[in-house]
């Protein structure tokens, strides 16, 4: 994986003993369901290979990390990162699998004794903003990736197909 939960955490406050076993797969999703496809699969599969190499690539660990550049020969930009962006996917991944779980006797929502369910509506509202923060990020890699096209050939631009998050959630 690209991040950790750890790496979440940074970004979003997460409870502190939210299991490995909820969150991870949620990263792996949003890796493949919504970063590959912005990134396309060969800077995709790059990333990943050279991200996982030891020692790790320097190219693959300023995209995830990000670094200020300049632009235009004149403008300083501060680049996140892709780990904002991948943090943010996950974090609405989760937030739509959270409320319910996987039993043998079906798909079950535990009710706590001492707290309240989140309204379907409010919880919609918090994915929406969640992809929304995430796509913001996304935004500023495609602006960084068309400026340094020369470190990432492999990048072919979104040429006007981009996958915008327009995620309509109508029940939970």
């Amino acid at each position: 994986m690209l991040i950790t939960a750890s790496d979440i955490q940074t970004v979003i406050q997460l409870s502190d003993n939210l299991p490995p076993v909820k969150i991870n797969p949620m990263i792996s999703r949003a890796q493949e369901l919504d970063l590959k496809p912005q990134l396309g699969a060969a800077l995709y599969k790059a990333l990943v290979d050279g991200f996982a190499a030891s020692p790790q690539e320097a190219i693959y660990l300023t995209l995830m990390n990000g670094e200020a550049y300049t632009f235009c020969q004149n403008e300083t930009i501060d680049y996140p990162g892709l780990t904002p962006a991948l943090a943010w996917y996950s974090y609405a991944r989760y937030l739509s699998s959270a409320s319910h779980y996987s039993t043998v006797n079906g798909i079950v929502m535990p009710t706590p004794e001492h707290s309240e369910v989140v309204s379907d509506r409010s919880l919609a509202r918090q994915i929406s903003e969640a992809r929304t923060a995430a796509e913001h990020y996304i935004d500023e890699t495609h602006q960084y990736l068309c400026e340094k096209s020369l470190i990432y050939p492999l990048y072919k631009g979104d040429k006007g197909k981009r996958r915008r998050g327009k995620t309509n959630i109508t029940a939970i």
